[in-house]
């Protein structure tokens, strides 16, 4: 995650990672599990362009003892996040 893309995206003086409880209380999950998802209006989904372009994503089901796997194309059909780039691109190997 590059906050400084972040940042500028949201013309934000700073961007950091929240608390616990703040996280938790938004992603209405525990810390710790990779929800693609939201499910509260507080919190907007922004999905970096390489994620949505994968053929599989492997994500935990809110728990830490389960975890799902759906398509870039069907999660951002489903999820429908706001697409730009928050992450520096993979290298491309030498």
């Amino acid at each position: 995650m590059d906050l400084d893309a972040v940042r500028t995206l949201y013309a934000a003086r700073y961007a950091g990672f929240s608390d616990a409880a703040t996280a938790e209380r938004l992603a209405r999950a525990v810390p710790g599990t990779v929800l693609p998802f939201s499910f509260d209006s507080d919190l907007e989904l922004v999905a970096d362009p390489d994620v949505v372009a994968q053929p599989r994503l492997y994500f935990n089901a809110a728990r830490l003892d389960r975890s799902l796997v759906i398509s870039g194309d069907d999660y951002a059909r489903i999820a429908a996040p706001r697409v730009e780039r928050i992450a520096s691109p993979t290298p491309t190997p030498v």
